[in-house]
């Protein structure tokens, strides 16, 4: 009875941010971030046209997807990325699959796109590097991680859509040491990359991404312990060799 109602409604079904079709079988949220593991079992015609208010990402896991992104090229698992406000239809083509869903809520959203320069329409991600860092997200669900290394993950995922986005220097930027600082200082505290990236004067994608390349893993709380170090000395790992 309600799938009837809302086919036959004109207007679109806006949903609310982390509110998706599809059942949820895992799932966890914090920190802004929300990401399920959701499983496809209706008709295709259950989907109805409807808004997202977040910014999200879906990571298809099994079926055949339908996206506004268009026809994907090549074959593979499927990363899309659709930003705020989104109004779509996207559905199984068969009804039937599964997906993860990392929805980022409005205000986290806000913070970490302000001055950025990411795609307004929805697109497929098919880097490899995007598909590893949706992988290691969507592994949240069942594998715990801290939610400032969660945090630091999408920051990444965001960072790999902006085009204007070069590469680090090879030497870590003084202000690195300043932030692993604040961790070790307030290792108590839920401290967000947003946050961080506040006190030390960066974007918080930027701070994302210098950890990553200079530490070697997502930033994180010193395993909530008081580490300190008498010296500094940044390493310079693989390409994304951690999941943080």
């Amino acid at each position: 009875m309600m799938c009837e109602r809302m086919a036959r409604s004109a207007a679109p079904l806006d949903l609310a941010p982390g509110q998706f079709f599809g059942g949820a079988r895992r799932g966890r949220s914090g920190g802004g971030i929300e990401i399920t593991h959701r499983i496809a079992a209706g008709a295709p015609e259950q989907v109805v046209t409807h808004t997202h208010r977040d910014a999200h990402f879906i990571l298809v896991t099994g079926g055949d997807y339908v996206s506004a992104a268009g026809r994907p090229r090549g074959d593979g698992p499927l990363l899309i990325y659709n930003p705020p406000g989104t109004t779509h239809r996207d559905h199984f083509q068969r009804g039937r699959g599964s997906f993860f869903a990392i929805s980022l809520a409005p205000g986290y959203a806000a913070r970490a796109l302000r001055g950025a320069s990411v795609p307004d329409a929805p697109c497929y991600l098919r880097a490899p590097v995007q598909h590893a860092l949706a992988m290691r997200i969507g592994a949240a669900c069942t594998v715990e991680a801290p939610t400032l290394s969660l945090d630091a993950l999408c920051m990444e995922l965001l960072g790999t859509m902006d085009a204007r986005l070069r590469g680090l220097p090879a030497t870590p930027p003084g202000w690195l040491a300043s932030a692993v600082e604040l961790l070790h200082d307030r290792y108590r505290d839920e401290l967000s990359i947003a946050e961080i990236a506040a006190a030390v004067g960066v974007h918080p994608i930027h701070l994302a991404r210098t950890f990553r390349r200079h530490l070697g893993n997502t930033a994180r709380s010193p395993a909530r312990q008081p580490v300190r170090s008498a010296g500094f000395k940044p390493t310079r790992p693989a390409p994304h060799s951690d999941a943080g």
